[in-house]
């Protein structure tokens, strides 16, 4: 299928990541598809937020640095969601899903996404999840994006 609908209980804040374009992939990774998705807020607890592109132009070595000290967040976007709205992120857009939001996300359909923080959760084995770091810097946004103007919204059909 060339889209993946998921339904996204965040609990919790969930990982920074970014995902990867499709020409990125292609030659990076395997053959595989990058990712540019949508995520519709179904439900969202007061004080949800949605971590959403940079907010002013960084170098690749800020960036890096920045990941490394774990201040990046300071850097992004903190959009406030609530129910009803639409978010349009496209690949190489660092975002997170904010604690106490239910989203449906609508993507291609591609597992790859590439974290850049993860607030030093482990896996199953006890180990830090693993962060993709190098391969943050080749594909993420670095110019600064415009604060999400409205965001998205939903229009209902109406005959």
């Amino acid at each position: 299928m060339p889209i993946l609908i998921k339904f996204i209980d965040a609990r919790e804040n969930l990982s920074v990541q970014v995902n990867p374009d499709d020409e990125f992939a292609l030659e990076c990774e395997n053959g595989q598809l990058g990712k540019t998705e949508m995520s519709y807020v179904v439900e969202a607890e007061p004080g949800a937020e949605l971590l959403f592109g940079l907010s002013s132009r960084l170098t690749i070595n800020q960036l890096r640095n920045y990941i490394a000290e774990g201040s990046l967040k300071r850097y992004l976007h903190h959009v406030p969601v609530r129910k009803n709205v639409v978010f349009y992120i496209p690949s190489g857009t660092i975002h997170a899903i904010g604690k106490g939001t239910l989203i449906a996300e609508i993507q291609q359909s591609s597992s790859l996404r590439y974290r850049l923080y993860d607030y030093n959760r482990v896996d199953k084995n006890g180990r830090l999840r693993e962060l993709r770091v190098e391969k943050v810097l080749q594909v993420s946004r670095l110019d600064g994006m415009q604060y999400p103007r409205q965001p998205l919204r939903v229009l209902r059909y109406s005959p």
